[in-house]
Formats: C-alpha cells, sequence, structure tokens
C-alpha cells in the first residue's frame, strides 16, 4: 500500500525528541517537503486538496518545532554537564568530542537551521562569565544569526571545559587540557562546514588562544627546573633525599 509521507513527517516529530541524534532525521524530512513546495501548492491548488496542503504546512511546523526543541535539550545538556572525573594526560574530553561531532553534522544543515530558527531569539549573555563575552559580542564579531548559533554553542562548550580543567591540581596540566581540546575544537571547525559559518577570524582568534595554552603549559611545566637547577644545592638536598 501507498505510504503517507506527511504523515511520516510528523511520526519522525514526535520520536525525534526522544534522542538528540534523530534530529537528523527531522530536518531531513524538513528539507524534503521545503524543497517540494511548490510542486505541492501546485498540484494540490484546489479547493477539494486544500486539506492535504493545510496538512503538509503543519508538518513543516511540527518538524520545525521539533528540531527547535532538539536544539533547546541540545544546548541543556551541555550546560548541565557536571562531569568532575580527570581525563588521563589532560587529553580531549568525551564532551568534547561528542558536542562538536553534533556540531560538525549540524553544520551541513546550516541553510535550513537558518530558516527554522530565524525567529527563535539568541541567548542572553548572562549565563556565561563576562571574559567570554567578546567571542560572541555581534559588534565586534558580525555574523549572520545562525552562525551566531553555532559560536554560542562553542562558547557553552570552551566554559565548561574553563570549569573542568579548573579540577587538576596541577596548573600545567589545566593549560595542557585546554591547550588539547580547543585544538579538537578548532580543528572541527576547520574541517567541516562550521568553517564558513564562523569564519577565519573566529579560527585566527581561536588558534591564538591554542598556542597561548601551550606557551602557558610550557612555563608552568619548567618552573620546577629554574627552582631547582641541575647542579644546584637545592637539587642536590632531593637528590640526597631519595638515596636514604
Amino acid at each position: 500500500r501507498s505510504v503517507n509521507p506527511v504523515w511520516i513527517s510528523e511520526n519522525v516529530a514526535r520520536n525525534s525528541k526522544k534522542s538528540p541524534e534523530k534530529v537528523f532525521r527531522t530536518l531531513e524530512m524538513y528539507t524534503a517537503i521545503a524543497n517540494h513546495w511548490p510542486e505541492i501548492e501546485s498540484i494540490f491548488s484546489f479547493e477539494s486538496t486544500s486539506d492535504i496542503r493545510s496538512l503538509a504546512l503543519t508538518s513543516l511546523v511540527k518538524l520545525s518545532e521539533s528540531v527547535r526543541t532538539s536544539l533547546i535539550e541540545f544546548e541543556s545538556a551541555i550546560q548541565k554537564n557536571s562531569s568532575k572525573s580527570l581525563v588521563a594526560g589532560a587529553g580531549i574530553h568525551a564532551l568534547t568530542t561528542d558536542v562538536m561531532h553534533y556540531l560538525s553534522l549540524l553544520g551541513d544543515y546550516s541553510n535550513i537551521l537558518a530558516d527554522i530558527l530565524a525567529d527563535l531569539p539568541l541567548p542572553g549573555k548572562s549565563s556565561l562569565p563576562e571574559s567570554y563575552f567578546d567571542t560572541y559580542d555581534s559588534e565586534d564579531f558580525p555574523l549572520p544569526a545562525i552562525s551566531l548559533r553555532f559560536v554560542w554553542l562553542i562558547l557553552i562548550l570552551l566554559c565548561k571545559l574553563d570549569g573542568k580543567a579548573k579540577h587538576y591540581k596541577d596548573d600545567s596540566l589545566s593549560y595542557l587540557f585546554l591547550a588539547n581540546n580547543l585544538n579538537y575544537v578548532v580543528s572541527k571547525v576547520r574541517i567541516s562546514n562550521m568553517k564558513y559559518l564562523l569564519g577565519d577570524d573566529w579560527l585566527t582568534k581561536h588558534e591564538t588562544k591554542v598556542k597561548q595554552f601551550a606557551l602557558n603549559y610550557e612555563t608552568d611545566s619548567m618552573e620546577p627546573c629554574r627552582r631547582f637547577p641541575p647542579g644546584g644545592s637545592d637539587s642536590s638536598n632531593v637528590a640526597g633525599g631519595s638515596e636514604g
């Protein structure tokens, strides 16, 4: 028997809220209906078929609402992540890989997302430390609304990573953790469609931060060597104590 594509789209919209990954299925369905909207209006232009046209329009609305809900829940999930476990070797945190994987896939739907999120207000700055505002201020960082949406989500991730870095007792490891994770974020942006959404200015600014974190790590990790130079009296005392 024939399958009603509009019914499928409504079913997808209802079920997509159960898993963040299902948002991509919803976006595919939205894209299919939106791309064929001229044909839908033409084929079902008669009064007798107006119900089908209305049903297709309702499906688009429900699908867009589902996508919005998924993105709001995704943002909330990042905000609520409270894991304090330390990554061995100050490596890449699972939150970083999960968020960037999700965003890199979302970036492929940027044109559709721009339509879906057009009248959804951008979040306020009050939920993040003031020191992060410079990368989000639309006056200093003139980007389209959809680009600012991606900037905002990455900003939340970086803020969470900054908090996680503070759990390392050794400052040098904190800097190494930040350098590794920010470098991962930048590399994912550079090899995905996000490169065009965020732009060269964003990449340059954050690549500079990666280098600064790496320099801070090197500086802090060399501090014991400066305090206990080879052949110095302090160094001899430490060596002597270990032999006893």
